[in-house]
């Protein structure tokens, strides 16, 4: 797969000093979009089934916008194939990660990993990345190690990194393949395949349609509409970026993990509190706040990578 004609030329004269204004607006508002559906999503007992016919939901509510907006050149396959291979790859993976962790244990890891592993594919493009680069690095490492403390947390661990490499990988993908479509027409031709096959495999592994009608509410709808908002704010964002600024479109976005922390720890402070230990026994860190202190350590590291020069 090879990039466009002219987009080396184009990344040369321009340098991954940071983000367009634009970019950054653009980045920002996926951020808070994609928090909100995942929060929603981490709320529903048949995860894999609600994921499955939000997108579909999502592609019927996108396709008038594709195809006004079609554009589409024939070296865009490629990579829409290897996209919705990643994406496939990475709902499965998130909700596994739902079903054994809560979203404010998950959702961190999985996000603060994903702008690291886009570092060595930035490498590949030539860039170096300097002193900034390591301190975000260390900086979210230290943040995981705070979010994934307690019993339940360990074990998000081991599920979110799997969503954390599909991340990485669609979004090193998808920063070449966009350039070869519209962003609109990309991101459902990317999805269709990725719904198509969702949608068979539920059919067949669950109840059948009857258990894929039953998830046909407006809280699915509201997914929908945020995963392809969430992504289609991100490709409108990666179109306008060199190469090496990918890792830092992907580290803005995941400003998302604290408005997930917020938006899953509201409903859990307004449940009754907790009753003081016993005597004489030490009183051990409050989840919540161990993990409150490491997301805010992971968002110090995406600033970090962001302000990479």
């Amino acid at each position: 797969m090879r990039p466009p004609q002219g987009a080396s030329a184009r990344e040369a004269a321009v340098t991954p000093a940071g983000l367009p204004p634009a970019a950054l607006l653009l980045v920002l508002a996926s951020a808070l979009l994609h928090a909100s559906w995942n929060v929603l999503l981490a709320r529903v007992p048949r995860g894999h089934d609600t994921t499955a016919v939000a997108l579909a939901l999502g592609l019927i509510a996108l396709a008038p916008v594709a195809l006004a907006r079609w554009r589409v050149d024939s070296g865009v396959w490629p990579y829409v194939l290897l996209s919705a291979a990643f994406e496939l790859m990475y709902f499965a993976a998130l909700n596994l990660a739902y079903t054994r962790a809560p979203a404010h244990a998950a959702y961190p890891v999985a996000r603060g990993l994903a702008p690291v592993l886009l570092l060595p594919a930035a490498l590949v493009t030539g860039a170096r990345p300097p002193l900034w680069a390591g301190l975000g690095v260390g900086a979210i490492s230290a943040g995981i190690l705070l979010t994934t403390r307690g019993s339940a947390d360990r074990r998000a661990l081991g599920y979110a990194v799997p969503v954390a490499i599909c991340v990485a990988g669609y979004t090193f993908v998808d920063s070449v393949g966009v350039r070869h479509a519209d962003p609109a027409t990309y991101l459902w031709l990317t999805m269709v395949p990725v719904a198509a096959v969702m949608l068979v495999a539920r059919t067949a592994a669950g109840r059948g349609v009857a258990a894929l009608r039953a998830e046909l509410r407006p809280s699915t709808f509201v997914v929908g509409l945020g995963v392809f908002g969430a992504y289609g704010l991100v490709l409108a964002a990666l179109a306008t970026v060199t190469a090496g600024q990918v890792p830092a479109v992907a580290a803005v976005r995941e400003t998302g993990i604290l408005f997930v922390v917020a938006l899953s720890w509201w409903p859990a402070s307004r449940r009754p509190a907790i009753a003081p230990p016993e005597p004489g026994r030490p009183r051990r860190p409050r989840p919540a706040l161990t993990a409150g202190a490491g997301a805010v350590l992971v968002f110090a590291g995406v600033v970090a990578l962001t302000l990479t020069r």
